[in-house]
Formats: structure tokens, C-alpha cells, sequence
């Protein structure tokens, strides 16, 4: 009995030992908020109602609409900027202060019924900011995969904490008093201060992002949805929701007034509003909507709110008493949280990403806002000018739920017709839902989709169908598994294998050795599925005859997972496969490297066979080496992975091996970066990897080298640099040797410019090439000095300045140059500036002269200096304008230019002397 109970739990929550403790903390942390706000809400509901008349309802309304949420924006921007759990930590802090001001002032009479609207206005915008800070915390802690699992569990604290807050309002407040709940309230949130603090060792790195963020104007979300009748339709549907719930809950209100007063108002509203509403909730969500879902599709899940409202308000019509009007405000509330919302997720998932994001944030914002405020508008008009009684505001409320119900049998049909066109156009998304797709119409509209004669949407509907467990494919099998296309069969046999179904088990084995590769390697995958003994199959398919079902089976080990190492792939296994194929096999020896991260690196020599293949003159099996070298990370195959980044057909193999062993091998590619034995391309790649590993050692070896790396190199590393600012910016970059070399970057722009200036020569087409070549590394030094910028300042400030430098519109690029003219310090100013805004040559060469003594050059200065540069491509492009020149003088700096070890250079060389210094005859 305990170990079933311990599985049911297991299954429910599956908490993995190094989640336990944030798991717990954030319990705990959405449990105190909502423990705090079910006493914030009927409290300040309750004092509204008892103090002023129900005729001030739409005018709350209104204000809660227009001010509701107020803050959130700035709690936003303030989390791109700092920690989220210092900003949070902050936010509580000033939450508290908020609530010991309002305690205070409720009790001034002069000020208590202004204090009554601020009071119910400002609950709500704790909701807002309270809540919405934990889901962002609960994101940033955990990926997408942590959160499926544990997102549910997490989720109860919510029921409990409205349990809790509800159940203690309600017995304490005749005994303490309304206003003095508020100062528990203010405990409740320190509380959680101490548990945020607890969950900041588990944030990670705050990332700072380098482009710009993208803004929306309002046009830009209203057109996209006006021009679509489904997003116009949900739009509808939501707006008149919020004014129906809005008028439900007036009339709520209103009964509650006068049934109860007192310290009795406010504790019915709490159990009303903690206990009966979430506990409604709660059971509607577990046990009925998925079934509803099942039964009536999502047009009965969206319409089931709106009928149920209506039904409620009939019967308030019939019985008007506090029973029938909790009833309506408990099943229209309920429902809404409940059935709308799931139906709602659905109606959604045609919609691509991008798109939905800012629907939705449209619609819990503007329309809710909007809405909201005119359901208030609607209820002074019927109150105040049309002088409706309740039972007539009833009505009212019936004819709008009517077109609520209206709306949802429509968005149905706009939703069907939107799911079929994204099913075409592979834009469907139901791997981001929070609910089971188990509706009629929309696994209709995915099984119709498996007729299509587009192979590549029979494949996407069968990834979809992946995730929708309960279809049955039984009766679509052997045509699916005959299918034309690979990619399909390979889907199928993936969807089969996922769910454990052996209804295909006769079908595959006879398809096995005919199959494609990509079809070969899921169906060795769903044979040991489908078997009791997943693995032991899986050593049986090592063991195959045909040698192409081995390498399917070592692919499908790899992909999936199996019990590790295999037991198959002995010494004696790997013998076999070398004597019963030649050496020139290379597939057997592409099947051998696969094969070897599988092996027990105990029995077998792992390592030394590897190193043998490395050195292999095949690429895919050099490549297949490459892999493996990544996955067994031995430290004695470093070296080799190191001398293949310059070989343009392994090099993403090898720098993809190189990463996989992490930060733990940054010394070692710090050491081959500052060796100037080593190729030119291998230093070009190493920043690269260390700019992933993203550590403060990786950092201090990219900084270590900068100074005396060359251009190509040089370029990597800061690119590197830029990477981990971006990431990381609490990782320290030591500003002394940017700021050095920032003055070494200036120097080199006022060398280049020098030589623009001081080749004044005829012209022909060396010079023409000279001076683009020159042009373009002007460019590129200032890009460089642009990025040592962003090291030393805000990287998305610096971007964008470079950016508004390079405009060709003369307001924007001005704009640009006054925001660096207040970010840099001066004696960055006094460098960057006059580079960017100076065009007189004259004035340039002077400062050039002033900051690092440089004189003019004539022609014969400028080529001698180019030649000798460690640029080869400016270096090249000078040799042949001296050749042009026929400039004797520069005859040394040619003849040692011909011995140079590359040989472009040392060709480009050889050929100037033949023009310049012809042999004699």
C-alpha cells in the first residue's frame, strides 16, 4: 500500500534530488503571496461595501480598470536591469511600506473613503506584481522540461494558499478587525522576502541582451488582429466576458451588502472568496475538464461559462436570494478559470508564436482593461441614469452572456479553419500547452491531415499526434508504415515507439533490413520498445547480421536511453568487425568510432582507438571520430581534437567535440591561443569556444592574449569577449587592459589614415585597390573599437550608438554621437569622438601626431610600413602598388617579403622584384 501511494506521488510530482530545495522554496513562496492576497481581497472588498453604498461599485470599477496593474510595467523594466530576486526583494520591501501606509490612513476620517478606493485598487495591482514576479522567478528556475513536471505541483500552493487565506480571515476578523488583518498581511510578505533570498543561489546569470529589444506600437498588435477573423473573434469573446463577469459580479456585490455586515461581510467574502471559489476551481480543473474538453470539444468548453452564467441569472430571476447570487458569481468565476481558460489555451495553438505572445498580452491587458472599464460605464448608466433595479441589470446580463455563447459556437469555426491552414503550414504549437488536446474537432482536423498528399505535413501531424497519446492509429498503420516518404515512415515508427504500441511489431521487422537509414534507426528503436526487455533487444540488434542494422541500433543507443555501457560492443565485438572487413571498408570503421561511447572504456581501449581514427584520411569517419572524442572527453585526445580546427571539412566536429568538454579544459586552449607556434586558424578558433564556456578563467585567457594577438585572431577574441559581456556582465573584464587597448586600436586608425593620405602617387588600379583595402580596415578597426567600447560600457547602449553612427541619416547619426559624447569618460571621448566627427585630414594627422607622435608619410613611407605589416592582405595589396611604383627604395623590404613562410605573400613578392629589379639578360 505505502509503495503504491509513494508511486501515485511519484507520478503526480516527480521532484529530482537537486530540485528538491527550490521546489520546496518556491512552494512555500507562491503559497505566502496567495496566503496574503486571500486576506488582502475580502478585506478590502468587505470594508467597500460596509462603508460606502453599492451605487459606488461602477465607479471602483472604472478605477480598478484604468489603474489596476500599476507598477508592473516598472517592476519589468527593472528586471532587465538587475537580479530578478533583487528586484523582487525590493518590490516586497515596498509592498510592506505600502501596506503599513494604508493601515495608517485607513483610520483618518478625512481621508478613510478615498483610502476605501485606493485600498481596493492597489490589491489589485499586488495581484498583479506579486504574481506575476513568481511565474517569472519560476521561468528563470527551471527549463521547459522541469517545468511540465513540476509546474502542476507547484501549482496546489496556489489552492492552498487561498485555502489558508480565506479560512483565517474569515475566523479572525471579528476578533482582531478588518483593518488589522492588514498587518498580518505585511508578515506574511516579509516571509516571503527571506524565502526569495533562500532562491537566489539558484538564480542563474541575469543575461543583458545586445540587440535591441523589439518595441510595438499599438497599431502594430491591433492590425495583425483585426486582419485575422479568428484573433477578431477571440477578441470579441474576451471582451464581452470581462463586461459579463464584471456585471456578475455587481450583482454579487450587491446581495452580499444586504445580507451581511459588519466583520460578518468581510468573513463571508473571505470563505466565499479563499475556500468555496478555489476549491470550485480546483475539483473543475482535476476531475471535469478534461472531459468536457473530450465530450463537447472547445466550442462546449468555451460555451459551458456563458450557459452556466445565464442559468445562474435565470435562477436569481426565479429565487433572488444570496444563494442564487453566490451560486452565478462561484459558477461563472469557476468556469472562466476553469473550461475558458483550457479552451482558450487551444483556440491559441494555430496561431504562430511571435504572434499569440502579443495576443495574448493584448487581451489580459488592453481588452481586459477596456472591457472592464466599460461594464463600470454600462452599470452608472443603468444605475444612475436609467435607474435599473437589479433584477433588470439581471436580464441585462443575460442577454450579454447570450452573445457570449453566440461568440464562442463562432470562434469554433474561425479556429477550425485556422488549425487546418497552420497544420499546412507547419505553425501549430501544442508542445507549449498546459492542457491535453482530447477535443473532437481538433484531433479531427490532425487525423484529416494524414490524407494529405504533402508528405511533409503527414509528418508534422504525426510529430503533433506525439504528444496527443490517446488517438488511436491502429487502422492507419500499415498505410503509414507503406507511406512513399521516409520522413513519414520514420515518424510513425517514432509515434509508435513513444507510446509503447505493438500492433506494428510484424510490420517492422519485415521492413527492417530494406528500410532507409533514418526509417532503419526508429524502427530498431520501436522493436526494443515494444519488447519487455528493452536493452537486451537492443544488444540482439549489436548482433545483427546485417551490418546496417548495427550501425541503426548504435544510432538509436545514442539517441535514446539505454542502459550504458553495452555489454555487445566487447573487445571481441569490435574484433570481429575489424577481421570480417577490409581496411578500406569505410564504413565499418565509421560503424567502429560510433560504436566505441558506447563501450566499457574498463574492457575496451576507448581512447587508443579513437586516436587511431582521428588521423583517419576519410572525412565521415574523422567526423564519426570527432563525435565520439566529445562524448567520451578523455584529456590525452585533446591535442588531436585541437590540430583538426584548421581542416575546413572536420572543423565543426572538432570545435563541437572541444566544447562538450567544458570549462574544464580552458587552460589548456588558453595555452594554445598565446603559442605563436601554433597555425594561424587554430588560434582564430579558440575564442570562439572559450566565448561559450563563458567563465571567469575563460574570460581571463581571452584577456591575457588580447594584447599581443594578430588581426584575425584579435577579432575572435573580442567577438569572444563581447559574448560572455553580453551573458554574463558579472563577470569582471579587466577595464586597464581595454583601456590599453583601445589606445592601441586609435593608433592603428591614425597609422591607417596616414597611409589614405600619404599615397599621393598617379593613380592606376594598385592604388584603387590600396585604398579600398585601406577603407575597408579603417571599417574594421573602428568595429573593433566599437566592441573594446561595449566591454567598458553598456553592450546594447554601444551597439546601438555604432549602430546610429553608420546611418546614413545625418539626424540619427548626430543623435548617435551626442549619447557617446555623455556615455564615454573623457579620456575615451578624446579619442572616439574626433575619429568619428573630424573629416579634416589635416586636423586628424595633428591629433594623431599629439596622442602618439605619428608624422605624415609620403607614398614611399606608407608601402614601406604596409609591407611589413602581419595584415597578408594589406600586405599583398602594398607589394603589388610598390611593383606598380616601381619603387626601388623598397627592394630590401620586397626580397624579405619573398621568403615569407605564406605563399601568397612570398609569390606577390617574388613578382614585384621581376618588375621592380628585372634580372639582367
Amino acid at each position: 500500500m505505502k509503495q503504491a501511494l509513494r508511486d501515485w506521488v511519484h507520478s503526480f510530482a516527480d521532484v529530482r534530488p537537486d530540485e528538491r530545495s527550490r521546489t520546496a522554496l518556491m512552494f512555500l513562496y507562491y503559497l505566502l503571496v496567495l496566503f496574503a492576497y486571500y486576506i488582502l481581497k475580502p478585506v478590502a472588498r468587505g470594508l467597500f461595501l460596509e462603508k460606502l453604498d453599492a451605487d459606488k461599485l461602477p465607479w471602483l470599477y472604472i478605477l480598478m480598470a484604468l489603474l489596476g496593474g500599476a507598477g508592473a510595467s516598472w517592476v519589468s523594466r527593472a528586471t532587465t536591469r538587475s537580479r530578478l530576486t533583487d528586484v523582487i526583494g525590493m518590490t516586497q520591501l515596498f509592498l510592506i511600506l505600502n501596506i503599513l501606509l494604508i493601515w495608517g490612513l485607513l483610520f483618518w476620517p478625512y481621508l478613510a473613503r478615498v483610502m476605501l478606493y485606493v485600498f481596493n485598487v492597489w490589491v489589485g495591482s499586488f495581484a498583479v506584481v506579486t504574481v506575476g514576479q513568481f511565474w517569472l522567478l519560476a521561468n528563470s528556475l527551471f527549463d521547459s522540461r522541469q517545468a511540465r513536471r513540476l509546474f502542476p505541483l507547484i501549482g496546489i500552493a496556489a489552492v492552498l494558499g487561498g485555502f489558508f487565506g480565506g479560512t483565517f480571515a474569515s475566523v479572525t476578523v471579528a476578533a482582531i478587525g478588518a483593518q488589522h488583518l492588514l498587518l498580518v498581511c505585511g508578515l506574511l510578505v516579509g516571509a516571503t522576502w527571506f524565502v526569495v533570498r533562500g532562491l537566489r543561489r539558484y538564480e542563474p546569470a541575469a543575461k543583458f541582451p545586445l540587440e535591441t529589444e523589439a518595441k510595438y506600437r499599438l497599431a502594430d498588435t491591433l492590425k495583425p488582429i483585426w486582419e485575422s477573423s479568428h484573433l477578431r473573434t477571440i477578441s470579441f469573446l474576451v471582451g464581452l466576458m470581462f463586461v459579463v463577469d464584471t456585471l456578475v459580479d455587481y450583482q454579487f456585490s450587491v446581495m452580499a451588502k444586504e445580507t451581511y455586515s459588519g466583520a460578518q461581510l468581510t468573513s463571508f467574502l473571505a470563505r466565499f472568496q479563499g475556500i468555496y471559489l478555489n476549491l470550485l476551481s480546483f475539483v473543475l480543473q482535476l476531475f471535469l475538464s478534461g472531459p468536457v474538453l473530450r465530450h463537447l470539444g472547445v466550442g462546449g468548453a468555451l460555451a459551458f461559462a456563458p450557459v452556466s452564467v445565464a442559468a445562474g441569472c435565470a435562477g436569481f430571476l426565479a429565487f433572488p436570494s444570496m444563494l442564487t447570487a453566490g451560486f452565478t458569481r462561484a459558477i461563472e468565476a469557476a468556469t472562466r478559470y476553469t473550461f475558458t481558460r483550457t479552451g482558450m489555451e487551444l483556440l491559441y495553438s494555430p496561431v504562430p508564436r511571435e504572434l499569440k505572445n502579443r495576443t495574448k498580452t493584448f487581451l489580459e491587458t488592453a481588452v481586459d482593461r477596456v472591457s472592464r472599464a466599460t461594464a463600470g460605464g454600462l452599470l452608472l448608466l443603468c444605475t444612475s441614469v436609467l435607474a435599473f433595479s437589479l433584477r433588470e441589470i439581471t436580464m441585462l446580463t443575460i442577454v450579454l452572456a447570450a452573445a457570449w455563447a453566440g461568440l464562442a459556437v463562432l470562434v469554433l469555426r474561425t479556429y477550425m479553419q485556422t488549425l487546418r491552414r497552420s497544420i499546412e503550414k507547419r505553425e501549430v504549437h501544442f508542445e507549449n500547452l498546459t492542457v491535453n488536446v482530447s477535443d473532437a474537432a481538433t484531433l479531427g482536423a490532425l487525423l484529416q491531415s494524414l490524407d494529405s498528399p504533402n508528405q511533409r505535413q503527414v509528418a508534422y501531424a504525426l510529430g503533433l499526434l506525439e504528444q496527443i497519446p490517446q488517438v488511436s492509429l491502429t487502422d492507419r498503420l500499415p498505410g503509414l508504415l507503406r507511406h512513399p516518404s521516409s520522413e513519414v515512415r520514420a515518424a510513425t515508427l517514432r509515434l509508435l515507439a513513444g507510446r509503447g504500441d505493438r500492433a506494428a511489431l510484424g510490420e517492422v521487422e519485415e521492413l527492417l533490413p530494406s528500410a532507409d537509414p533514418s526509417v532503419r534507426v526508429q524502427a530498431v528503436h520501436y522493436l526494443c520498445q515494444a519488447d519487455p526487455n528493452p536493452n537486451l533487444r537492443l544488444e540482439q540488434m549489436l548482433n545483427h547480421s546485417d551490418w546496417d542494422v548495427r550501425l541503426a541500433a548504435i544510432e538509436a543507443a545514442e539517441e535514446y536511453s539505454y542502459s550504458r555501457p553495452v555489454r555487445t560492443i566487447s573487445p571481441e565485438w569490435l574484433e570481429e568487425l575489424r577481421t570480417r572487413h577490409p581496411a578500406g571498408d569505410g564504413n565499418a570503421r565509421v560503424l567502429l568510432a560510433r560504436a566505441l561511447p558506447l563501450a566499457d572504456s574498463s574492457q575496451v581501449p576507448v581512447a587508443e582507438l579513437l586516436r587511431g581514427l582521428l588521423g583517419d584520411s576519410d572525412p565521415a569517419v574523422a567526423g564519426a571520430a570527432l563525435e565520439s572524442a566529445g562524448k567520451i572527453q578523455s584529456r590525452e585526445l585533446v591535442p588531436l581534437l585541437v590540430s583538426k580546427l584548421p581542416h575546413r571539412r572536420v572543423r565543426a566536429q572538432a570545435r563541437d567535440a572541444l566544447a562538450r568538454y567544458g570549462p574544464r579544459i580552458v587552460g589548456t586552449l588558453g595555452d594554445y591561443l598565446g603559442d605563436s607556434r601554433e597555425p594561424e586558424e587554430v588560434r582564430r578558433q579558440i575564442p570562439r569556444l572559450l566565448g561559450q564556456f563563458a567563465t571567469p578563467e575563460a574570460a581571463d585567457a581571452l584577456i591575457a592574449h588580447l594584447p599581443n594577438s594578430k588581426r584575425g585572431a584579435r577579432f575572435q577574441i573580442l567577438k569572444a569577449l563581447n559574448r560572455i559581456r553580453r551573458d554574463h556582465p558579472e563577470i569582471r573584464i579587466s577595464p586597464e587592459v581595454i583601456d590599453g587597448e583601445i589606445l592601441q586600436e586609435a593608433k592603428l586608425y591614425h597609422q591607417l589614415l596616414l597611409c589614405v593620405q600619404g599615397d599621393r602617387a598617379n593613380g592606376g588600379p594598385g592604388r584603387e585597390l590600396l585604398m579600398a583595402t585601406l577603407k575597408e580596415r579603417l571599417d574594421q578597426t573602428m568595429a573593433r573599437l566599437f566592441r573594446l567600447s561595449a566591454l567598458r560600457y553598456s553592450p546594447k547602449e554601444v551597439y546601438d550608438a555604432y549602430q546610429g553612427t553608420r546611418s546614413t541619416q545625418s539626424q540619427r547619426r548626430a543623435g548617435a554621437l551626442e549619447f557617446l559624447d555623455n556615455l564615454l569618460e573623457r579620456s575615451h571621448k578624446r579619442i572616439l569622438l574626433p575619429l568619428l566627427e573630424e573629416s579634416s585630414p589635416e586636423r586628424l594627422q595633428a591629433l594623431g601626431k599629439e596622442l602618439f607622435g605619428l608624422q605624415a608619410l609620403d607614398t614611399e613611407q606608407c608601402l614601406r610600413e604596409l609591407t611589413r605589416s602581419d595584415d597578408r592582405w594589406l600586405q599583398i595589396v602594398a607589394l603589388y602598388r610598390a611593383a606598380e611604383l616601381r619603387l626601388r627604395a623598397l627592394e630590401p623590404e620586397i626580397r624579405s617579403a619573398a621568403t615569407d613562410p605564406d605563399p601568397w605573400v612570398a609569390e606577390t613578392a617574388r613578382l614585384a622584384l621581376a618588375r621592380i629589379a628585372p634580372p639582367a639578360v
